[in-house]
């Protein structure tokens, strides 16, 4: 329902198009952020635990049965 309402509420074209590119850019940039720590993260030992993000959801996908 509160998609909908947000779908009513930004019912002119322009509008939802311009929520549209803001919200691509906040998520560009924050897959570009996690993205760089991730190559960061890329050069520390083998035994070491890796702390970004995007490392701690890849083994969570990879434990998965």
């Amino acid at each position: 329902m509160l998609v909908l309402n947000r779908a009513l509420y930004y019912n002119n074209l322009n509008e939802a198009k311009n929520l549209e590119e803001k919200i691509e850019q906040m998520l560009s940039q924050q897959i570009e952020d996690v993205m760089q720590e991730a190559e960061a993260e890329s050069t520390v030992t083998k035994k070491r635990p890796l702390p970004s993000l995007f490392a701690r959801r890849m083994c969570y996908i990879l434990r998965q049965p």
